[in-house]
């Protein structure tokens, strides 16, 4: 996971995140001016947000006036390598698909997708939510069930089989 923000003269970029928000392996978030991110959003592997192009058309050695600040609401979720742009706003409850583009801003509670990204589906705004803030309520729940899937993801992981792959690896080794 990559954040970076980035000088110019008098500005210096800035990056706010939220409450309860996943940033998960891969994702770069870079900023020239200003990226928020609001509470409980989830970002899946390889998400880009940028709220600049960073070089000029024809001097590629300065950014000049290509920057905007970025906007992603609450309860966002970007899937697997979404791209998000300068000047964009996503609104709260919305979903953008895995891999798309978004080069405009795309409205709250609606599932976007696409190259450039498009709203596809639009959500029962008066269904509720449950956030990623609801994971976080009980801490003693949160390190059992931690503990119990810490357990399942280590449960082949053996002396034994640590030895025998030291000695006599195989290919699944």
């Amino acid at each position: 996971m990559r954040l970076a923000t980035w000088r110019t003269g008098e500005r210096e970029g800035r990056i706010v995140i939220g409450d309860h928000v996943l940033i998960s392996p891969g994702t770069h978030i870079v900023a020239s001016e200003e990226i928020r991110i609001g509470s409980n959003t989830m970002m899946a592997s390889g998400c880009y947000i940028s709220d600049s192009d960073w070089h000029d058309t024809y001097d590629r050695t300065a950014e000049l006036d290509k920057h905007r600040p970025v906007q992603i609401g609450e309860n966002v979720w970007l899937g697997v390598r979404a791209i998000v742009g300068k000047g964009v706003s996503i609104g709260d409850n919305s979903i953008i698909g895995a891999g798309a583009v978004v080069t405009r801003s795309i409205p709250a509670n609606c599932i976007a997708a696409g190259n450039p990204a498009r709203v596809v589906r639009e959500f029962d705004p008066t269904r509720p939510f449950r956030k990623r803030e609801a994971l976080f309520g009980d801490p003693e729940k949160l390190e059992r069930d931690m503990d119990n899937l810490m357990r399942y993801q280590l449960r082949e992981n053996t002396a034994l089989g640590w030895l025998r792959s030291v000695f006599a690896p195989t290919r699944s080794d």
